[in-house]
């Protein structure tokens, strides 16, 4: 895949939702850490050259943007996936807050999930 820098970053997005094949893509969206370090969303409308620094090397991480109140309606399976992947990503890197006992419900649920 090869996209121009001045591409709009919706072009970017789109080229990686149709390699993943997902259909429920409005839950997730790519995320890059700025010059400061700062967690952005990529923007759809900007050109990709005004967000980053292309001279250097960057990473885009694709990411839940919300949560659904009802994780129990998502229709694909490469969403629920990617959802439980990202909460136990957010829950180890302790970026999702939560009691020790919802930790546990969310642990088992997870556990549950690769069987």
């Amino acid at each position: 895949m090869y996209l121009e820098p001045r591409s709009p970053g919706h072009e970017l997005y789109t080229l990686v939702v149709e390699h993943l094949q997902l259909v429920e893509y409005d839950y997730f969206d790519l995320e890059y850490i700025n010059k400061d370090g700062l967690h952005c969303w990529l923007d759809h409308s900007k050109a990709i050259n005004k967000q980053i620094n292309i001279s250097k090397r960057f990473l885009y991480s694709f990411v839940v943007k919300f949560y659904t109140p009802h994780p129990n309606l998502l229709e694909d399976e490469l969403t629920r996936y990617l959802f439980a992947l990202q909460i136990k990503i957010d829950l180890r890197s302790g970026r999702l807050q939560c009691s020790e006992s919802t930790a546990a419900l969310l642990a088992a649920f997870i556990v549950q999930g690769k069987k």
